[in-house]
């Protein structure tokens, strides 16, 4: 028979030896709230970052479009023949105006004489122009109230110090242009609509941006407080 005192010694080892339950795996219901709120704000800013790519490549496709009229705001593939540039001002400043690949203007209201014509116009209103390969046409109003055509061709003549040749016809004569791409600049509705459009979009990828942003603060945030 143990004596007393080995007893109590026996019985404390057994006490200090005991192992504690295991917690460690078990999720309380507040990490669980945090992390379906984690995912939740995951999940938001991937449709975030897909409305931004969405809205941005209809930006871009309308934006092109504006480039006929010259009133486009991102660089633009589109390309005129004959290196010719459509460009847009304000009315006090001469409206809208077809570029040489020099910047010198070709067609804007004013009077205007080309080189190899012996006529020369005094344009009010630029109604459209139109388009071939190698080719461009505008139409064009003038003081008298009479219409022409414009023509720039490339100029073959190799003695001649001007890239481009310009013919002028009346607008009543048989002169076929069925085939050509027109872009019809004196009616501004379409224009206005794109831009309209544009804006709203512009508006919408900011607003979306900085949603997005705010997010990606809030979860770095959250990290750093954990």
């Amino acid at each position: 028979m143990l004596a007393p005192k080995e007893v109590a010694i026996k019985f404390k080892i057994i006490i200090f030896t005991k192992e504690p339950p295991n917690t460690l795996n078990e999720i309380t219901p507040v990490q669980k709230s945090k992390s379906v709120l984690f995912s939740f704000k995951m999940k938001l800013i991937k449709l975030l970052v897909v409305l931004i790519v969405a809205f941005g490549i209809t930006y871009f496709i309308l934006d092109q479009q504006l480039y006929f009229y010259g009133k486009n705001i991102l660089w633009s593939g589109q390309k005129l023949p004959l290196n010719i540039t459509p460009e847009s001002n304000n009315e006090p400043d001469g409206g809208f105006v077809l570029r040489d690949e020099y910047g010198f203007s070709l067609v804007s209201k004013g009077e205007v004489k080309y080189v190899n014509t012996r006529e020369e116009l005094n344009i009010t209103d630029i109604i459209k122009y139109g388009f071939v390969e190698n080719e461009l046409v505008a139409q064009v109003k003038c003081i008298n109230n009479e219409y022409y055509i414009i023509k720039f061709t490339k100029n073959n003549d190799k003695k001649s110090k001007q890239d481009l040749r310009v013919n002028i016809y009346q607008d009543n004569s048989f002169v076929d242009f069925k085939n050509y791409s027109w872009v019809d600049v004196k009616d501004s509705s379409y224009t206005h609509k794109i831009v309209r459009i544009n804006n709203f979009l512009f508006l919408i990828i900011i607003a979306l941006m900085f949603s997005a942003v705010f997010l990606l603060l809030t979860i770095k945030q959250k990290r750093k407080a954990n």
